[in-house]
């Protein structure tokens, strides 16, 4: 991914807005920003000083298809975080970096917007592991997190350690265990696309599974539950 860029004051004015979303979602979230009188698309939206201003044009009525783009990306990243939170730091860092850059369609738009949300996916996993390792509190309602402690029963402090520890996977290795994990694909498919060995995709995923059951079965009680989940896992194929 790319370098997060520097955080002058202007930024950090513009992250607040998604920072109190994040903290409150109920407070109303992109339907609180005002709308605006004029339609632009594609390059056009980007075009200004004021990063505020187009972070308000990029979401009254998501003209640039912003949630699409993230979900896609975070799919393609196999990163397990939050869409709604990834969206919103996404409009900033591209809206910022329009304004700060004088785009004007070079490079093309797509490209841009990539380069956008991929920084807004880094600063996301740095600012996470920051909170776990100060022990901040958590948002349990947030996608990463609630997803993760259903599936698993965890609590969501844990929760959220196992997602950052699912996020700093290589890729060539996070893919398949998002296809396997989280998509719900057979193992075999997953290691015949991937081109892993079965036993090198199988033993990342013991020792991943590992990870998210530690906290609610200690001693022989993980062997079990690891096993039965390894299974169940395996047995999809057949």
């Amino acid at each position: 991914m790319a370098q997060d860029p520097s955080h002058p004051d202007d930024l950090e004015r513009l992250f607040s807005g998604a920072l109190q979303f994040e903290l409150d979602r109920a407070a109303g979230g992109p339907h609180s920003l005002p709308r605006s009188k004029r339609r632009l698309r594609g390059a056009a939206l980007l075009q200004g000083d004021s990063p505020r201003r187009i972070m308000q044009g990029l979401m009254d009525g998501d003209p640039l298809d912003m949630d699409g783009r993230c979900g896609r990306r975070m799919e393609h990243q196999a990163l397990l975080m939050d869409r709604a939170r990834v969206r919103w730091r996404s409009v900033s860092y591209l809206a910022y970096l329009a304004a700060r850059d004088g785009y004007r369609g070079n490079p093309p738009l797509d490209q841009f917007i990539e380069r956008a949300i991929d920084q807004a996916l880094e600063s996301l996993i740095e600012e996470d592991w920051e909170a776990d390792r100060s022990d901040a509190p958590i948002d349990p309602e947030l996608e990463q997190y609630a997803s993760i402690a259903l599936e698993a029963d965890l609590d969501p402090r844990h929760a959220r350690r196992v997602t950052l520890e699912f996020n700093l996977h290589p890729l060539r290795l996070r893919r398949p265990l998002f296809a396997v994990l989280v998509a719900g694909r057979g193992f075999a498919e997953v290691a015949e696309a991937s081109g892993l060995a079965t036993a090198e995709l199988e033993r990342e995923l013991r020792t991943t599974l590992t990870r998210m059951l530690r906290f609610n079965n200690p001693g022989e009680g993980l062997d079990e539950s690891l096993d039965q989940a390894m299974d169940d896992l395996l047995g999809k194929d057949s």
